[in-house]
C-alpha cells in the first residue's frame, strides 16, 4: 500500500535490519577525496551519482519486485 505517511521505528527494530541503522538513517555527509587526489593521483573515473540514481533505483525497485 502506498503512502505518504512517515513512519518513526524505535532503535531495537532498525538494529534488527542494520546494526548501524540509528546512526546512519537520516544523516546526510558528504565526501570528497581529497587526499586520494593528492596523495595517491586518484581522478573518479565513473558517472557521477546524480547522473545514475534514477537507474539505480530503477534496479532495486526491480530487485525488490517494485
Amino acid at each position: 500500500m502506498k503512502t505518504d505517511e512517515v513512519i518513526s521505528l524505535p532503535n531495537d527494530e532498525i538494529i534488527k535490519h542494520n546494526p548501524f541503522g540509528p546512526v546512519l538513517w537520516g544523516t546526510n555527509s558528504r565526501g570528497w577525496a581529497s587526499r586520494a587526489r593528492k596523495i595517491l593521483g586518484w581522478e573518479p573515473k565513473g558517472a557521477p551519482l546524480d547522473e545514475t540514481l534514477d537507474d539505480v533505483i530503477e534496479l532495486e525497485a526491480k530487485a525488490l519486485g517494485l
